[in-house]
């Protein structure tokens, strides 16, 4: 998932990877944005106004500041994004660990998190984004450093994305502490709490739907979406519920040759999962063209077999 800002277009991939690799191993960009944050969010709640005729000025420089934030920070989830390094990633988790939990917990961030665009405060819309850009980070850690799970839980992150989930009004946010949940679950888990909502999961169907639209409404790529909605199938009784509120068609596009290989991959594990009870099996052999776009991947695609085609055996023992 990438977040907008500004970035020099005359580096290379490559060269963009190594620079912030070595902006992130030296550690100094971390500490700097950790402490311009707190001092910001400290201006905020408490302006340094001494005279009316200050107040102005010194608005705009708060606001001013917001907006770096926003984009040091949506630059930190972008290089979470496309720096896949495992070590890079977890120098990356490391140093940003106990931003992400406090600000996620405190009320001082999130009591940001409702306002819309007809607030007329642009330092409250400022502050809304950064709970999305950090959110954002929270995200990609979670998609691309599977390590970070088990810590993730242990320190509540379970219970903080369902809070912003159950009090959040913005679609934005509400759809990243839903992913965030999904990634964040585990077989060993109370199935009730695993559990989603009809109204949950058809928001995360509505919302890959949106992901695959030629000009993609979604913020996230196809394949992450499907991945979380993957993890959700973990509990039997989610399976129908995801292939109730329309879940087939859209895997059965994601099939098609013109997705991306991560794309194709995710939703073949998606339909994999889902098949793993007598009802859902004999929905997915009778949806139409789902099961050809699954032979062509498994018998022209080498590297996909495996388990792959003892899944299609499975289903056409049915």
């Amino acid at each position: 998932m990438t977040k907008t800002s500004p970035v020099n277009t005359d580096l290379t991939e490559e060269n963009q990877r190594k620079v912030f690799g070595e902006v992130i191993a030296d550690g100094s960009w971390h500490k700097m944005l950790v402490d311009y944050y707190h001092h910001t969010l400290q201006l905020v709640e408490h302006p340094p106004y001494t005279k009316y005729e200050d107040r102005t000025r010194q608005t705009a420089y708060i606001t001013c500041a917001l907006k770096s934030l926003g984009y040091a920070f949506s630059g930190v989830a972008n290089g979470t994004d496309f720096c896949r390094d495992e070590k890079l990633q977890k120098q990356m988790f490391d140093q940003f660990l106990d931003i992400m939990i406090k600000e996620m917990t405190f009320q001082r961030l999130l009591k940001y998190m409702n306002l819309t665009e007809t607030s007329q405060n642009a330092q409250y819309l400022l502050l809304g984004g950064l709970i999305n850009s950090l959110l954002t980070l929270i995200h990609n850690f979670l998609f691309y450093y599977e390590p970070c799970i088990p810590t993730f839980r242990e320190r509540g992150m379970m219970s903080i994305a369902r809070n912003i989930r159950r009090n959040s009004d913005d679609s934005d946010i509400k759809t990243s502490a839903l992913v965030i949940i999904a990634y964040l679950l585990i077989e060993s888990d109370d199935k009730a709490q695993m559990e989603m909502s009809d109204e949950e999961l058809q928001y995360l169907i509505n919302e890959l739907e949106k992901s695959m639209l030629p000009k993609s409404q979604s913020e996230y790529h196809p394949a992450e979406l499907i991945n979380a909605l993957n993890r959700i199938a973990v509990v039997d009784v989610n399976k129908l519920k995801l292939i109730e509120a329309g879940m087939l068609p859209l895997l059965t596009r994601s099939l098609d040759k013109k997705c991306s290989p991560e794309h194709q991959e995710a939703a073949v594990n998606a339909i994999w999962n889902l098949a793993f009870t007598n009802e859902s099996k004999q929905k997915i052999m009778k949806h139409d063209g789902l099961m050809k776009g699954i032979m062509h991947i498994v018998y022209f695609k080498p590297e996909r077999r495996g388990n792959r085609l003892r899944f299609v055996h499975m289903l056409e023992q049915i």
